[in-house]
Parts: structure tokens; C-alpha cells; sequence
């Protein structure tokens, strides 16, 4: 996988990021959860599908606000 470069902690265990693919840089939530399953990995990435422009701004926030909703949603399967 390519490098996870954090911007901005969101939680305890969510960071804000970014990932770059085929010359695309485009926000990545980067979430974690200790003791997971054996199985499971303790690290999952999920695209926003926002194209990186520069980390504040319009793409910024709306990655933010997407990340936070990948986020709650990411607790409610969990739990």
C-alpha cells in the first residue's frame, strides 16, 4: 500500500490523510482499534474520494466531513 501521509488527528485511533495512486493524491481516513481479532487487521484505510487540493479549503472540508462520517460509521460496526 502506498504511504499514509497524516494531516490532521480526527479521534483517538482516526487520522485525516492522504494517499497518492497513479499520480492522485486524494484523502484517506487511516482508522485503528486495539486488541482486534487475531484475524483481523488492527488498520483500516478508506477513501473519502476527494481529490487533494492543498490541506485547507473546500476538498479539505468536505474530506474532513466524510472522514468523521466513515469514522461513526466505522464504531457502529465495530461494536
Amino acid at each position: 500500500m502506498p504511504a499514509f501521509k497524516v494531516i490532521e488527528a480526527l479521534d483517538d485511533g482516526c487520522w485525516l490523510g492522504t494517499i497518492t495512486r497513479a499520480n492522485t493524491e486524494k484523502w484517506y481516513v487511516r482508522m485503528y482499534w486495539p486488541g482486534g481479532a487475531q484475524l483481523e487487521p488492527q488498520n483500516v484505510y478508506k477513501s473519502t474520494k476527494i481529490k487533494f487540493e492543498g490541506s485547507k479549503g473546500k476538498a479539505y472540508q468536505s474530506a474532513k466531513r466524510k472522514a468523521n462520517q466513515l469514522w461513526a460509521e466505522f464504531n457502529e460496526a465495530r461494536a
